[in-house]
Order: structure tokens, then C-alpha cells, then sequence
């Protein structure tokens, strides 16, 4: 059943609400929706979009990282490398890319800082040459 942007937002927001209630201290990244391509059922990337930007604020209103996902996107449309025929579900090499701007951020976020001068920066690969994000240091 599909469900509404507010729907998904909703479930998120008491997803959060458990998890903060059971262990306050938990490091708590949402995934923001990966692109997807229009099909017969659906009508494109417009409450994709909005949902993403919906999900960013209630990261930012509850001190949660938000994981985005810019490689699913060349040149201002989906990589089909990504996505399967029917506009919806990834393929493998989408399901590897998703794990791995997930596993970067989660890495990001629980490495401490021993260098006060060193912050952490998730930097996306070009599409070109790689599927993967990788994490580098910028001087402060």
C-alpha cells in the first residue's frame, strides 16, 4: 500500500521517538529517499523530493544525520544503473551504493575527533569512476 509523504514523515517522527526513549545516547541516522523514475503508477520525483527535505528538517530538529544520497543522480537524472525496469526497487549495484553512503555516515558520525582541527566530510565519488563515497579530512 503506498503510502504519503506525511504518512512516511509520521513514522519517522515516532521511530525517533522510541529510539530516544530507550537509549537517549543513540546515534540516529535517517536515509533519505533514493531517486527513483517515473513509470504507468507513479508521477515522477516530486513528493521525493519534498519527503527528502521534510526528513532533513526533523534531522535538524532533533539532532539526527541525515544521509542523502547524490550518487543516484548524473547529470540531473537517475543513474537506471540504480533502479530497476520497474522505476521502484534497486538493483545490486543500487543496494551497494545505498549500504555504502549509510556505512560512510554511520562511520562519520561515531569516529571521535582525537584532532580538534580535522572535520570529517562525506564526499561522493564521481559517478564515472566509482560507486562508493568516500570519507576525507578538511583543516578547520
Amino acid at each position: 500500500m503506498p503510502r504519503t509523504p506525511g504518512q512516511v514523515l509520521d513514522n519517522f517522527a515516532k521511530l525517533v521517538d522510541i529510539i530516544r526513549k530507550q537509549n537517549p545516547r543513540a546515534v540516529v541516522l535517517l536515509s533519505g529517499v533514493t531517486p527513483r523514475y517515473r513509470n504507468r503508477r507513479r508521477q515522477g520525483r516530486g513528493n521525493q523530493d519534498s519527503l527528502n527535505e521534510k526528513v532533513k528538517h526533523l534531522c535538524g530538529e532533533n539532532g539526527l544525520t541525515y544521509v542523502g544520497h547524490p550518487n543516484f543522480m548524473s547529470s540531473g537524472r537517475v543513474r537506471q544503473e540504480f533502479i530497476a525496469c520497474d522505476g521502484l526497487h534497486l538493483r545490486p549495484a543500487g543496494q551497494k551504493q545505498l549500504a555504502s553512503d549509510i556505512i560512510c555516515a554511520l562511520w562519520v558520525c561515531t569516529q571521535p575527533l582525537n584532532n580538534p582541527t580535522r572535520l570529517p566530510l562525506i564526499t561522493p565519488t564521481t559517478p564515472t569512476t566509482s560507486t562508493t563515497s568516500r570519507v576525507t579530512y578538511a583543516q578547520a
